[in-house]
């Protein structure tokens, strides 16, 4: 998620490339009585990198991501049509089967709790730092400098060789013991760390010492400490009142300016965003982490005023100290 021209395809067409070519399935875009007359065995076991996503600003757009919501949580959809047979209309059943990893970029906030609560968001580096070191690579290529090699066929191989084996978290209870509980969306974010983690076991699975029970690997410690710190601001977005990493960025620009009250246009002025309503999205998660106080003034712009209140920064999944048996 992050505001056009900030890398979001970029990022996922290049993640992308590292995976076996047979692994993934690239679509500008998917509708929804397609992708349910296809194989059944189709989008199995594989990455499906959708395009830009459209804004859910109505039931109908609800409604077609209904494809997406069954094949992440249930791992299949099922759909009774009526096809034309020589003896007249008959009743099908459609049945597509996952598991699958699905990616799509975002450039707004109009995304429906069903979805979102089913997703890892992930936000883009927007500063002008990052923009900076764009700005440097692109002219690198320009000069005719070559960019570091990457052997993609090292990156292939190593996927198919992974073996579909099952994974097993021995310390998902103690997880779950001390994982925040305090709102109700910690039941779908509990079952996506747990699935991260065993994600990153499988990738691991030839690591010297890996235990294995029977056939079934055994994610260790190491592989939630990974995990752990990647989605760290995703959980705290989650399950309390933590930052995205622009928000964070913002925040810090606030706080160099030292002024008590300003307005949406001087933040966007700090941290060089155009867009209002990137802008006005990070000032809401500022208002509801409790580190700014928004008061609408009629006709003129919203001034916010700091509360005094820093907003949340630690990492409220448990330390991987707290799980050794």
């Amino acid at each position: 998620q992050g505001p056009s021209a900030s890398g979001k395809s970029y990022i996922t067409r290049q993640v992308c490339k590292l995976f076996p070519p047979e692994a993934v399935l690239d679509f500008t875009d998917v509708t929804p009585n397609a992708i349910y007359y296809a194989q059944p065995d189709y989008v199995k076991h594989r990455i499906i990198r959708l395009g830009e996503r459209p804004r859910q600003n109505c039931p109908e757009s609800v409604d077609a991501t209904r494809w997406m919501r069954e094949l992440v949580e249930e791992g299949c959809v099922t759909k009774l049509t009526v096809v034309s047979t020589p003896a007249g209309p008959k009743g099908r059943e459609l049945v597509l089967q996952g598991p699958v990893a699905l990616i799509q970029t975002v450039s707004h906030d109009l995304i429906t709790d069903e979805d979102r609560n089913r997703a890892l968001i992930l936000s883009t580096d927007e500063s002008p730092e990052q923009s900076r070191r764009v700005l440097c690579k692109i002219a690198q290529r320009a000069e005719g400098t070559p960019a570091a090699p990457v052997d993609l066929a090292v990156w292939h191989a190593a996927g198919r060789m992974l073996q579909p084996l099952p994974v097993a978290v021995p310390f998902a209870r103690k997880l779950a013991e001390r994982f925040p509980a305090d709102c109700l969306e910690c039941r779908r974010a509990f079952p996506r760390v747990l699935q991260l983690v065993k994600s990153m076991a499988l990738f691991c699975q030839y690591q010297p010492g890996r235990e294995r029970r029977g056939e079934t690997l055994l994610a260790t410690l190491d592989d939630y400490h990974v995990i752990r710190d990647v989605i760290s601001a995703w959980v705290r977005r989650e399950l309390g009142d933590g930052l995205s990493d622009p928000a964070k960025r913002l925040w810090q620009k606030i706080r160099d300016r030292g002024l008590q009250v300003f307005d949406r246009a001087q933040a966007q002025e700090w941290i060089g965003v155009k867009s209002k309503r990137t802008a006005n999205g990070w000032l809401r998660e500022l208002v509801q982490a409790g580190a700014l106080e928004a008061e609408p003034q009629g006709n003129k712009p919203t001034l916010y005023r700091l509360t005094g209140r820093e907003p949340a920064d630690d990492n409220p999944l448990p330390d991987p100290r707290e799980l050794i048996s």
